[in-house]
């Protein structure tokens, strides 16, 4: 798989200009094509491929670009994994944003508002 060429756009952007941390969230600075959490995905979400690129520091929800016949697609998919083997009934995204900006919008940006309300920058630097 070609990796950076099919790595899409925006994120390629936020990548290049360092906009990589909006606590609660931050985004790896290289994507690992073999990060455990892609491969824990595919362990609890059989019919689904994901290339994650983010966490929120805070919990284990990650988010990432799903993958479909080893192509790179736009939309992200927020998830949160068990760590265990498939269990029935467990859905393991919990929101899914039809591209990378619609997840900074909706989710990253709303969260850091939250997070902004009730801690101190200084805790961070």
């Amino acid at each position: 798989m070609e990796k950076e060429s099919k790595i899409p756009n925006a994120f390629v952007w936020f990548s290049k200009l360092k906009l990589n941390k909006f606590i609660p969230w931050h985004f790896d600075t290289e994507i690992d094509f073999n990060s455990s959490i892609n491969k824990q995905f595919k362990v609890e979400c059989r019919n689904r491929e994901v290339l994650t690129f983010g966490h929120r520091q805070d919990c284990d929800t990650f988010a990432g670009f799903e993958v479909i016949n080893e192509r790179i697609m736009e939309n992200v998919l927020v998830f949160h994994p068990s760590f265990k083997s498939n269990i029935d009934g467990w859905n393991i995204v919990e929101i899914e944003y039809e591209n990378f900006f619609e997840f900074i919008k909706n989710s990253v940006l709303e969260d850091m508002k939250e997070w902004i309300e009730n801690d101190d920058i200084n805790d961070y630097l």
